[in-house]
Protein backbone atom coordinates (compact mmCIF):
# COMPACT_ATOMS: atom_id res chain seq x y z
CA UNK A 1 0.00 0.00 0.00
CA UNK A 2 1.51 3.35 -0.95
CA UNK A 3 1.71 6.33 1.57
CA UNK A 4 -1.15 8.18 1.07
CA UNK A 5 -3.44 5.58 -0.59
CA UNK A 6 -6.44 4.76 2.04
CA UNK A 7 -7.07 1.74 2.82
CA UNK A 8 -10.23 -0.24 1.79
CA UNK A 9 -12.65 -0.38 4.81
CA UNK A 10 -14.06 -3.12 6.40
CA UNK A 11 -17.74 -2.70 4.37
CA UNK A 12 -18.28 -2.36 0.64
CA UNK A 13 -21.42 -1.37 -0.44
CA UNK A 14 -21.82 -1.82 -4.32
CA UNK A 15 -24.46 0.10 -5.84
CA UNK A 16 -27.30 -1.08 -7.80
CA UNK A 17 -30.66 0.99 -8.00
CA UNK A 18 -32.63 -2.29 -9.19
CA UNK A 19 -32.76 -3.52 -5.99
CA UNK A 20 -31.57 -0.63 -3.45
CA UNK A 21 -32.81 2.70 -4.13
CA UNK A 22 -31.24 5.74 -3.44
CA UNK A 23 -33.20 6.59 -0.32
CA UNK A 24 -32.19 2.64 0.85
CA UNK A 25 -28.56 3.85 -0.13
CA UNK A 26 -28.58 7.02 1.53
CA UNK A 27 -29.62 5.62 4.56
CA UNK A 28 -27.03 3.19 4.86
CA UNK A 29 -24.33 5.41 4.39
CA UNK A 30 -26.15 7.52 7.07
CA UNK A 31 -26.26 4.40 9.79
CA UNK A 32 -22.99 3.09 8.71
CA UNK A 33 -21.00 2.79 12.08
CA UNK A 34 -17.38 3.40 10.88
CA UNK A 35 -16.10 4.21 7.19
CA UNK A 36 -17.02 2.12 4.11
CA UNK A 37 -16.10 1.96 0.84
CA UNK A 38 -18.83 2.44 -2.24
CA UNK A 39 -18.29 1.03 -5.57
CA UNK A 40 -20.59 2.63 -7.81
CA UNK A 41 -21.89 -0.36 -10.38
CA UNK A 42 -25.11 0.13 -12.34
CA UNK A 43 -23.30 -0.62 -15.39
CA UNK A 44 -27.01 -0.90 -17.05
CA UNK A 45 -27.50 2.90 -16.68
CA UNK A 46 -26.40 5.44 -19.53
CA UNK A 47 -23.06 6.80 -19.15
CA UNK A 48 -24.82 10.35 -18.15
CA UNK A 49 -27.47 9.04 -15.95
CA UNK A 50 -24.69 7.19 -14.49
CA UNK A 51 -22.35 10.35 -14.11
CA UNK A 52 -24.81 12.03 -12.50
CA UNK A 53 -25.57 9.05 -9.77
CA UNK A 54 -22.14 8.76 -9.24
CA UNK A 55 -21.80 12.63 -8.86
CA UNK A 56 -24.41 12.15 -5.98
CA UNK A 57 -23.04 9.22 -4.58
CA UNK A 58 -19.28 11.06 -4.08
CA UNK A 59 -21.29 13.71 -2.51
CA UNK A 60 -23.45 11.96 0.04
CA UNK A 61 -20.63 9.56 0.63
CA UNK A 62 -17.96 12.41 1.42
CA UNK A 63 -19.99 14.49 3.70
CA UNK A 64 -20.42 11.41 5.93
CA UNK A 65 -16.52 10.31 5.81
CA UNK A 66 -17.02 7.18 3.28
CA UNK A 67 -14.71 6.22 -0.01
CA UNK A 68 -16.49 6.10 -3.91
CA UNK A 69 -14.70 4.12 -6.45
CA UNK A 70 -16.38 3.63 -10.20
CA UNK A 71 -16.49 0.04 -11.87
CA UNK A 72 -15.12 0.28 -14.94
CA UNK A 73 -14.54 3.63 -15.91
CA UNK A 74 -11.23 5.24 -15.24
CA UNK A 75 -12.37 8.68 -17.20
CA UNK A 76 -15.28 9.16 -14.61
CA UNK A 77 -13.33 8.18 -11.69
CA UNK A 78 -10.73 11.17 -12.82
CA UNK A 79 -13.58 13.58 -14.13
CA UNK A 80 -15.35 13.51 -10.51
CA UNK A 81 -12.56 13.29 -8.41
CA UNK A 82 -13.43 9.90 -6.95
CA UNK A 83 -11.17 8.09 -5.22
CA UNK A 84 -10.71 5.37 -7.03
CA UNK A 85 -12.01 2.51 -9.58
CA UNK A 86 -12.53 -1.15 -9.67
CA UNK A 87 -11.43 -3.43 -12.59
CA UNK A 88 -14.01 -6.38 -13.37
CA UNK A 89 -12.21 -10.09 -13.83
CA UNK A 90 -11.92 -9.73 -17.62
CA UNK A 91 -9.98 -6.08 -16.91
CA UNK A 92 -7.65 -7.94 -14.89
CA UNK A 93 -4.60 -7.68 -17.81
CA UNK A 94 -5.38 -3.44 -17.76
CA UNK A 95 -4.54 -2.94 -13.86
CA UNK A 96 -1.19 -1.54 -14.82
CA UNK A 97 -2.38 0.54 -17.52
CA UNK A 98 -4.58 1.66 -15.11
CA UNK A 99 -2.88 2.48 -12.09
CA UNK A 100 -0.57 4.59 -14.32
CA UNK A 101 -4.23 6.29 -15.42
CA UNK A 102 -5.26 6.77 -12.02
CA UNK A 103 -2.11 7.85 -10.37
CA UNK A 104 -0.46 6.56 -7.01
CA UNK A 105 -2.75 7.78 -4.34
CA UNK A 106 -6.41 6.44 -5.51
CA UNK A 107 -7.79 3.26 -5.04
CA UNK A 108 -7.72 0.28 -7.62
CA UNK A 109 -9.50 -2.96 -6.88
CA UNK A 110 -10.63 -5.76 -9.27
CA UNK A 111 -12.68 -9.19 -9.07
CA UNK A 112 -11.77 -12.73 -8.98
CA UNK A 113 -13.68 -15.50 -8.82
CA UNK A 114 -11.69 -18.09 -8.78
CA UNK A 115 -8.23 -18.92 -6.66
CA UNK A 116 -6.26 -18.99 -9.64
CA UNK A 117 -6.21 -15.55 -10.66
CA UNK A 118 -5.83 -14.47 -6.88
CA UNK A 119 -2.09 -14.10 -6.94
CA UNK A 120 -2.45 -12.09 -10.08
CA UNK A 121 -4.58 -9.35 -8.84
CA UNK A 122 -2.37 -9.26 -6.28
CA UNK A 123 0.97 -9.01 -8.77
CA UNK A 124 -0.69 -6.71 -11.02
CA UNK A 125 -0.85 -4.02 -8.04
CA UNK A 126 -4.69 -4.03 -7.12
CA UNK A 127 -5.19 -2.67 -3.29
CA UNK A 128 -7.91 -5.10 -3.23
CA UNK A 129 -9.23 -8.16 -4.49
CA UNK A 130 -13.21 -8.61 -4.04
CA UNK A 131 -13.33 -12.55 -4.68
CA UNK A 132 -17.20 -13.96 -4.89
CA UNK A 133 -19.38 -15.96 -4.80
CA UNK A 134 -17.99 -16.84 -1.19
CA UNK A 135 -21.89 -17.99 -0.80
CA UNK A 136 -24.73 -19.17 -2.73
CA UNK A 137 -25.88 -16.20 -4.68
CA UNK A 138 -28.25 -15.55 -7.53
CA UNK A 139 -26.79 -16.36 -11.03
CA UNK A 140 -23.08 -16.09 -9.87
CA UNK A 141 -22.51 -19.93 -10.08
CA UNK A 142 -20.86 -22.39 -7.27
CA UNK A 143 -19.95 -20.70 -4.35
CA UNK A 144 -16.05 -20.74 -2.92
CA UNK A 145 -16.90 -21.28 0.74
CA UNK A 146 -14.85 -19.92 3.42
CA UNK A 147 -11.95 -22.44 2.95
CA UNK A 148 -11.27 -20.45 -0.26
CA UNK A 149 -10.61 -17.08 1.79
CA UNK A 150 -8.02 -18.81 3.90
CA UNK A 151 -6.42 -20.30 0.68
CA UNK A 152 -6.86 -16.44 -1.09
CA UNK A 153 -5.02 -14.76 1.89
CA UNK A 154 -2.13 -17.48 1.70
CA UNK A 155 -1.77 -16.33 -2.38
CA UNK A 156 -2.16 -12.66 -1.94
CA UNK A 157 0.70 -13.18 1.14
CA UNK A 158 2.88 -14.83 -1.59
CA UNK A 159 3.06 -11.89 -3.25
CA UNK A 160 3.77 -9.61 -0.43
CA UNK A 161 0.68 -9.17 1.46
CA UNK A 162 -0.74 -5.59 0.27
CA UNK A 163 -3.63 -6.43 -1.45
CA UNK A 164 -6.50 -6.88 1.07
CA UNK A 165 -9.08 -9.63 0.73
CA UNK A 166 -12.48 -8.46 0.23
CA UNK A 167 -15.50 -11.70 0.18
CA UNK A 168 -18.49 -10.86 -1.55
CA UNK A 169 -21.26 -13.34 -2.28
CA UNK A 170 -24.09 -13.87 -0.10
CA UNK A 171 -22.60 -11.77 2.49
CA UNK A 172 -25.17 -10.80 4.93
CA UNK A 173 -25.12 -10.04 8.80
CA UNK A 174 -25.06 -13.95 9.68
CA UNK A 175 -22.17 -14.87 8.04
CA UNK A 176 -19.86 -11.57 7.76
CA UNK A 177 -18.29 -12.32 10.77
CA UNK A 178 -17.09 -15.71 9.78
CA UNK A 179 -15.68 -14.16 6.41
CA UNK A 180 -13.02 -11.96 8.51
CA UNK A 181 -12.84 -15.07 10.59
CA UNK A 182 -11.30 -17.11 7.97
CA UNK A 183 -9.07 -14.27 6.79
CA UNK A 184 -10.80 -11.63 4.89
CA UNK A 185 -9.76 -8.05 5.35
CA UNK A 186 -13.45 -6.94 4.74
CA UNK A 187 -16.90 -7.99 3.64
CA UNK A 188 -18.58 -6.07 0.16
CA UNK A 189 -22.69 -6.26 -0.28
CA UNK A 190 -25.11 -5.52 -2.24
CA UNK A 191 -28.36 -6.61 -1.28
CA UNK A 192 -27.98 -7.04 2.27
CA UNK A 193 -28.47 -4.07 5.01
CA UNK A 194 -24.72 -4.35 6.83
CA UNK A 195 -25.29 -0.91 7.65
CA UNK A 196 -25.59 -1.30 11.67
CA UNK A 197 -22.92 -4.04 12.07
CA UNK A 198 -19.89 -2.93 13.79
CA UNK A 199 -17.04 -4.98 11.76
CA UNK A 200 -13.96 -3.13 13.08
CA UNK A 201 -14.12 -5.98 16.55
CA UNK A 202 -13.71 -8.79 13.95
CA UNK A 203 -10.39 -10.68 13.93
Amino acid sequence: MVSGRPRVPRLTQITSLSQVSREALRSRMERATEPILVQVRDKELPREERRAFAAWVRDVARSLGHLVVINGDLVLALELQLDGAHLPERRVQELAAARATLGPQRLLTAACHDLAGAAEVAALGADALLLSPIFASPGKGAPLGLAALARARDALAGQGGGTQLVALGGIDASNAGACLEAGADGVAVIRADLAGLSLSAEP
